[in-house]
C-alpha cells in the first residue's frame, strides 16, 4: 500500500485539472492511438488579460519618447562641440593671420634698419672697403634709388673700393665715384647718367648696356670692360683708357672722346656721329661698319684699323695717321673733309699729294 502511493503521489503533479481537462461530450469520438489536444487557450487568455492589465501600450509609447530624448541630446551636443571647434579654428586662424602681419611689420622694422646702416656706411667718406660693397649690393637688391650718392673721398686719399661689386641695373644717375676702384664691377644696364667716373678704376668691368649720357669720364680706366651698346651721347671722355674694350654697336653721339685711347678696341657697328676724336688712338682697332659722319679725327691714330664699311662722310680728317688701314677705299676717304691732309699708304693717293708723316720730336736730355 506503502509502496502504490510512493508511486502514485508523483504523478499527481502531472495530471491535469479539473479545470485544465478537456471537456469532452458524448458525442466526441476518439480515433484509435490519438492524443487529446493540449491547453492551450486558457495560457494565451491569461497572457492577454496581462498586457491589457499592465497597459503594455502606453509603456511602449512612454518608451518611445525617452528613447528620442536619448537620441535628441547626443545631437545637441554633437553640434555644440562642432560649435567650439569652429570657435577654436576661427580663433586660430585669426591668431595666424595677426602672427603673419606681426612678422611682416618684424621684417619691414628690419629692413628699415638695414637700409638706414647701408646708406650711413656709403655715405660716410672713407677710403677703401668699409663695408661700402656689402652695403651698395644690399641697396641696389632692395631697388633703392642710388641717384647722387657721393662716395668721393678727399685729395690725397685712395678712392672708395667697391671692387668686384654686382650692382646691375642700378641708379646711380648724378652719382659722385670719382676715383672709385670699381674693377671687375657689374654694372650692367645700369642708369649712370651725368655720373662722374673722373679716373675711376673699371677695369675689366661689365657696363653692357649701361647708359652713360653726359657723364664725366676724365682718364676713366676701362680698359677691356664691357660696354656693348652702351650710351655715351655727350659723355666727356677725354684722357679715358678703352683699350682692349667691347664697344660694339656702342653710341658715342657728340662724345668727347679727345685724347682718349681705343687701341683693339672693338668699335664694330658704333655710332660716332660727331664724336669729338681729336687725337684719339685707334691703333689696330675694328672699327667695321662704324659711323663716323662729321666726326672730328684731327690727328687721330687709325694704324691698321680695319675701317672695312665705315661711313667717314663729312668727317673731318686733318691730320689723321690711316697708314695701313685695312679695307679703307678712295670712296671712303672722298667722303670724309680734308682727306688730302691725312696720312695714308701710296695705293691711296686717290689723285692727291700724300703728305709726309712728321718725324717723332727727339728727346733733348
Amino acid at each position: 500500500m506503502y509502496y502504490t502511493l510512493f508511486l502514485t503521489q508523483p504523478m499527481l503533479k502531472f495530471m491535469p485539472s479539473n479545470e485544465d481537462a478537456p471537456n469532452y461530450d458524448n458525442n466526441t469520438t476518439l480515433h484509435q492511438g490519438a492524443q487529446p489536444p493540449k491547453a492551450k487557450q486558457s495560457r494565451l487568455h491569461r497572457c492577454a488579460d496581462l498586457l491589457h492589465e499592465g497597459d503594455i501600450t502606453r509603456i511602449f509609447r512612454a518608451l518611445g519618447s525617452f528613447l528620442l530624448v536619448l537620441a535628441v541630446v547626443p545631437l545637441y551636443f554633437e553640434y555644440e562641440a562642432r560649435d567650439l571647434e569652429r570657435q577654436i579654428a576661427n580663433e586660430e586662424r585669426v591668431q595666424r593671420q595677426l602672427d603673419r602681419e606681426t612678422a611682416i611689420e618684424e621684417r619691414e622694422q628690419r629692413q628699415l634698419y638695414r637700409k638706414v646702416a647701408a646708406w650711413q656706411v656709403l655715405t660716410v667718406r672713407a677710403p677703401g672697403n668699409s663695408g661700402k660693397i656689402d652695403a651698395i649690393e644690399y641697396l641696389n637688391a632692395m631697388g633703392e634709388p642710388l641717384n647722387g650718392i657721393d662716395v668721393s673721398v678727399g685729395d690725397g686719399q685712395a678712392g672708395v673700393w667697391l671692387m668686384g661689386a654686382i650692382i646691375p641695373k642700378a641708379q646711380l644717375s648724378h652719382a659722385n665715384l670719382t676715383n672709385a676702384k670699381l674693377k671687375q664691377a657689374d654694372l650692367s644696364m645700369s642708369d649712370l647718367r651725368s655720373a662722374n667716373f673722373s679716373k675711376a678704376d673699371l677695369t675689366g668691368a661689365n657696363l653692357n648696356g649701361a647708359d652713360l649720357s653726359n657723364a664725366f669720364l676724365h682718364g676713366t680706366n676701362f680698359t677691356r670692360a664691357n660696354l656693348i651698346k652702351a650710351d655715351f651721347w655727350k659723355a666727356d671722355a677725354r684722357g679715358a683708357n678703352l683699350t682692349n674694350t667691347n664697344l660694339m654697336n656702342a653710341n658715342f653721339w657728340e662724345a668727347n672722346l679727345e685724347g682718349a685711347i681705343l687701341t683693339v678696341a672693338n668699335l664694330s657697328g658704333a655710332n660716332l656721329w660727331e664724336a669729338n676724336l681729336t687725337d684719339v688712338n685707334l691703333w689696330e682697332a675694328n672699327l667695321r661698319n662704324a659711323n663716323f659722319t662729321m666726326a672730328n679725327l684731327t690727328k687721330a691714330n687709325l694704324t691698321n684699323a680695319d675701317v672695312w664699311m665705315v661711313d667717314f662722310t663729312k668727317a673731318d680728317l686733318t691730320s689723321a695717321n690711316l697708314s695701313g688701314a685695312i679695307s679703307l677705299t678712295c670712296d671712303q676717304l672722298q667722303a670724309a673733309t680734308a682727306w688730302e691732309q691725312a696720312y695714308r699708304d701710296v695705293a691711296l693717293a686717290c689723285g692727291a699729294a700724300i703728305p709726309k708723316i712728321p718725324s717723332p720730336k727727339k728727346i733733348v736730355p
